[in-house]
């Protein structure tokens, strides 16, 4: 058997035993549910994230941004950044907090430009047809009004007239975007060639 007594007292002599207590443990209630994740495209629709929480998450809770920002609980891809969002809910009986995390990837979106319009003569210099589409990222392809590839420089003296398309690819889950350019060439004025002529008066 063993008692305790305060430090500095005597023995425990017959002193009655004190009893250890038990440490009472009790489950935090507050259930922010399991990390979650998604990779999106920069023009997407809103997702709820919420709903990418796994598990059985309570609802009331508040989320903020990878900066630590409140944020509410729709991501837009084409407004906020990619990163983590945090979900935290309270408890108040037992007092307790409970933390999930969801990992936004953002990938932008290609852009082919705004589709655009032009007309040449036959005579005019030749034109690199991606200056005519305003906004537009390198590194695509061209497809000439046959469905062949085209080099991207018209060349009125040559090339004929059609739609031209520009494809710039996506990667996953970004879509391919695309741009056109019609291209109306006009034959250039012929005056034919100068000559000259001898009369007898």
């Amino acid at each position: 058997e063993m008692c305790i007594r305060d430090r500095g007292s005597s023995a425990c002599g017959n002193d009655p035993i004190v009893p250890s207590t038990p440490a009472v443990i009790q489950a935090c209630p507050a259930n922010a549910g399991a990390a979650g994740a998604g990779t999106y495209c920069s023009d997407g629709a809103p997702i709820d994230l919420f709903g990418l929480l796994g598990g059985t998450p309570n609802a009331g809770g508040t989320w903020t941004d990878p900066t630590g920002a409140v944020h509410g609980n729709t991501f837009d891809p084409s407004a906020d950044a990619g990163g983590t969002y945090t979900y935290t809910v309270t408890s108040l009986a037992p007092p307790c907090t409970a933390q999930a995390s969801v990992q936004i990837g953002l990938l932008p979106a290609p852009s082919a430009g705004t589709d655009a319009t032009v007309d040449l003569c036959t005579s005019s210099a030749t034109t690199p047809l991606i200056t005519l589409l305003v906004g537009a990222d390198a590194g695509g392809s061209w497809t000439g009004p046959s469905g062949a590839p085209f080099n991207g420089v018209f060349d009125p003296a040559i090339d004929p007239s059609g739609i031209y398309i520009y494809a710039v690819p996506g990667i996953a889950p970004c879509a391919n975007a695309s741009a056109t350019v019609t291209v109306s060439v006009t034959d250039a004025p012929n005056a034919g060639t100068s000559a000259a002529v001898s009369y007898c008066s």
